[in-house]
């Protein structure tokens, strides 16, 4: 696949750098779908390579692709060593919620002078992982809309508003401020991921990129730290965003690790309420699923594109 890594500097509408990669496969064609991506929290745009290779190019499929933009959260990756500045503020240090990256994300679409592609004369699929679907889910409030044939989340951080989701949240929040964030070296860093629980069952091409990109140094003397500051990512649980549900128009199609059988339901339910809805568990990869196992992830989500302009189907 081509890439191209694209900057948004920033303006009135959007003080935060954005930065973005586009994938294009071979072949590429003009009629074909334009993925718009959310990554989960402390990741990054990189994280979904393995994933788009096989969607795009290696899995035998009649989808037709015509590229995919990972759009970074300001406060990610390589965009979070730019905005540094602003985000040790004291209205950014421990603060950030869902809407921060659905603005970002708006705006960048919106630079066509930046980017050089009309959004909104392309054939437009939304995928979201994690805590970036609440984020693509926000996305058509903000005025000017553009139009999305469909919405893919895999494993989406939207949760049924009962007490044991805001337990949950609550863990979460816990988890992120005591976790490990800081190494000697980059070097080490990878060493010790790679030999972790977590990151042992990751893609190894995926540890790697994010030893190299979720990550940032933190001084000359090249030790690192987590580029999405654990105080940022614990405000990202707390925050206290309402995510409603998509315009029936929207067809919504949910790839899912293993849940509860009441959370399932719950999840069931509503997703089949929408306009062609469809809910796809996998048994294998957990929440990390694109991570962990990106080749059934990119046959499930080639599935579930298959359907998309045959609205009445059902997975």
């Amino acid at each position: 696949m081509r890439q191209r890594r694209v900057l948004l500097g920033p303006s009135s509408a959007c003080q935060f750098y954005v930065e973005a990669l586009q994938y294009v496969p071979q072949p590429s064609y003009e009629d074909g779908y334009t993925l718009v991506m959310f990554h989960a929290m402390n990741l990054h745009k990189e994280t979904f390579e393995v994933l788009l290779e096989q969607m795009m190019e290696k899995l035998p499929t009649s989808v037709r692709y015509r590229e995919a933009w990972v759009i970074e959260n300001p406060n990610h990756g390589r965009s979070s060593v730019m905005n540094q500045a602003i985000l040790k503020s004291q209205e950014y240090i421990d603060h950030w919620n869902v809407l921060e990256y659905t603005r970002a994300v708006h705006v960048f679409l919106s630079s066509t002078s930046v980017h050089g592609v009309d959004f909104r004369k392309r054939k437009l699929i939304g995928m979201a992982h994690s805590g970036g679907g609440p984020s693509l889910m926000m996305l058509p409030t903000i005025q000017p809309t553009f139009a999305f044939r469909a919405f893919v989340m895999m494993d989406p951080a939207i949760l049924p508003p009962r007490p044991p989701s805001y337990v949950m949240t609550g863990l979460f929040e816990n988890w992120a401020k005591s976790k490990k964030d800081t190494w000697p070296s980059r070097d080490q860093a990878y060493e010790e991921l790679s030999k972790s629980k977590a990151f042992s069952r990751w893609n190894p091409k995926l540890v790697k990129h994010f030893a190299d990109y979720g990550l940032r140094e933190i001084d000359e003397s090249g030790a690192v730290t987590l580029a999405c500051t654990g105080r940022q990512e614990a405000a990202f649980y707390r925050s206290p965003d309402m995510v409603g549900p998509p315009a029936e128009s929207f067809v919504t199609r949910d790839e899912y690790g293993g849940k509860t059988e009441d959370f399932r339901a719950f999840l069931t339910e509503n997703i089949n309420k929408y306009n062609a809805g469809s809910v796809r568990w996998m048994e294998k990869g957990g929440h990390m699923l694109p991570q962990v196992v990106p080749i059934p992830v990119a046959e499930a989500v080639a599935d579930a594109l298959m359907q998309v302009d045959a609205p009445s189907a059902r997975l």
